[in-house]
């Protein structure tokens, strides 16, 4: 534009010149003013135009390049640059903050293998070696790293060469995704899919699997052992579920003791276990059976002996199906559940009864005096030699149920509040799901079940009321009463006997069955 303008100002200026020496002028500097000067100033301007051009494309790959390093320095994942020279340039701040590595540390390429794959460096470095040969992205796979602080990381790697630099020549990318949390989440998910999580044993979809895989001819015979823990729902009504999973784990670890590695052993269902033994016979069987029982009499838990009854099928040819061998290990299993359990559930009751009366001296002393004074009531009623000790037995398990009663409840020296209460409340029904799983103890625990019952229908856990409460039940709730009022309380000062009678001939015919306090307040106080 300058150069036209002044090519303008020049042309008029000549034309302005005096007229006789206005062509000669023209003449002599034509040739530099419309030839020489454009020409000169066309270059200057396409000189002025190219610095102008690669000033902003430097200014542009200034931009592109600090664009760049934010970009790698803000990626949430692990990113290092480094080129064929084997010279880190940069890793991000993702890669230093989960590998505890910085650009110091790691300088070259060497230096990163020696210190994050230790005895598999040199593998990796001839790995990397190989992404320089090529163009394309290479997928490294998941490796183990070691961080700075000696831990272990699952990185999945991806390289890529991103061109040439002038001062470092080729170069590449390689990024990281770090998949240690998402590995240990599959793993943990794969084990729980085949694993009991509670006993750490195979579970029922894994044996079920296994049955398939084992059924081949090179494993005949192959047994099926079926074991089911006795006594469990007892100890779960005592002592609670927790202890009841203690004596599961107790088993299970047991049992991964007793066998072979090669042994399947699954926990198919809460207290029920089944074990596959590949090329084991009938006396291996048997033999192994009578080990296992023998270690299971030294198990205890809280006092508790550990106690299995076990059922054993066998599959000698491929026409033998599980289903049948299993049926046939289940049947024989409960079989020997008849014999053994009665012992075990007796054994079982006995120590629930130490316990609780170790847990509470009082009320081992109330349940011994109560049975005392029940028995002398069904004495006067004119029972029977085994009624009689039918009620003895209850006598002194009539608070059986108190076994899960908290302490500080039983020996509370104040006023009990309504939460308390409802603790209080539920031993009848305890002590009554308690003795119905022993064996020959059903009337046993009915009574148990009934003796907080009133005569006039007030009482508890059913609010039945009359000759629906057993009889045995009511006998027991006038010794219990007597027992009780007669003896001092932490809450309060014991009554005399004749206080006591005063208060059960007024409850007579709401609390009390008439009859028999009756028969209490003349044939057993008086007398006896």
């Amino acid at each position: 534009v300058l150069g036209v303008i002044v090519h303008i100002v020049m042309l008029i200026m000549f034309l302005l010149l005096p007229s006789d020496i206005r062509f000669t002028i023209i003449k002599a500097i034509i040739p530099y003013v419309l030839i020489l000067y454009p020409i000169f100033s066309v270059i200057l301007g396409a000189i002025m135009f190219m610095k102008n051009d690669i000033l902003l494309q430097n200014d542009l790959l200034l931009q592109s390049k600090e664009n760049f390093e934010r970009a790698i320095e803000s990626a949430p994942i692990p990113m290092a640059i480094y080129n064929t020279r084997g010279e880190i340039i940069k890793v991000n701040n993702e890669f230093t903050q989960i590998s505890g590595y910085d650009i110091k540390d790691i300088p070259t390429i060497q230096d990163w293998a020696e210190k994050a794959y230790k005895g598999r460096a040199n593998k990796a470095i001839h790995n990397i070696h190989k992404i320089y040969e090529t163009e394309d992205r290479v997928y490294e796979g998941e490796i183990k790293v070691y961080t700075k602080n000696n831990n272990t990381r699952l990185w999945d790697f991806y390289s890529s060469s991103i061109g040439t630099f002038p001062d470092s020549g080729k170069v590449i990318l390689s990024i990281a995704i770090d998949v240690t949390d998402k590995k240990e989440i599959n793993d943990r998910l794969e084990y729980l899919s085949f694993h009991d999580e509670m006993t750490g044993l195979y579970n029922r979809r894994f044996f079920e699997t296994e049955v398939q895989r084992l059924h081949t001819k090179r494993n005949y015979p192959l047994a099926v052992l079926v074991g089911d823990i006795n006594g469990l729902k007892v100890v779960n009504d005592s002592f609670g579920h927790l202890v009841g999973d203690e004596l599961i784990i107790a088993a299970a670890k047991t049992l991964k003791n007793a066998f072979r590695s090669d042994d399947i052993i699954a926990r198919i269902g809460g207290d029920e276990f089944v074990i596959l033994l590949p090329k084991t016979s009938e006396i291996e069987t048997e033999t192994l059976v009578e080990r296992i029982v023998r270690e299971l009499e030294m198990t205890f838990v809280q006092n508790l002996q550990l106690s299995i009854s076990f059922g054993t099928g066998y599959i000698y040819s491929e026409e033998d199906t599980y289903e049948k061998a299993f049926i046939d290990a289940e049947n024989k299993m409960y079989k020997n559940k008849m014999i053994d359990s009665p012992s075990v559930r007796g054994l079982t009751i006995d120590t629930i009864l130490n316990t609780l009366f170790e847990k509470d001296g009082k009320t081992k002393i109330h349940s011994e005096n109560v049975s005392k004074i029940a028995v002398m009531i069904a004495q006067e009623l004119g029972y029977n030699h085994d009624k009689i000790q039918e009620i003895k037995a209850a006598g002194l398990l009539h608070d059986i149920g108190k076994i899960v009663t908290p302490l500080s409840i039983l020996n509370k020296s104040t006023k009990l509040t309504s939460e308390d209460y409802e603790e209080i409340l539920k031993h009848p029904e305890i002590g009554y799901r308690i003795l119905d799983s022993g064996s020959n103890m059903g009337n046993i625990a009915k009574i148990v079940l009934h003796h907080h019952e009133h005569y006039d229908g007030t009482g508890y856990p059913m609010k039945i009321k009359g000759e629906a409460i057993p009889v045995e039940s009511r006998i027991i709730t006038i010794a219990d009463a007597f027992e009780a009022m007669t003896n001092e309380r932490i809450y309060r000062p014991a009554l005399t006997i004749n206080e006591a009678i005063e208060e059960i001939k007024r409850c007579k015919g709401t609390h009390f069955d008439p009859y028999i306090a009756d028969v209490f307040i003349n044939n057993v106080v008086n007398k006896k």
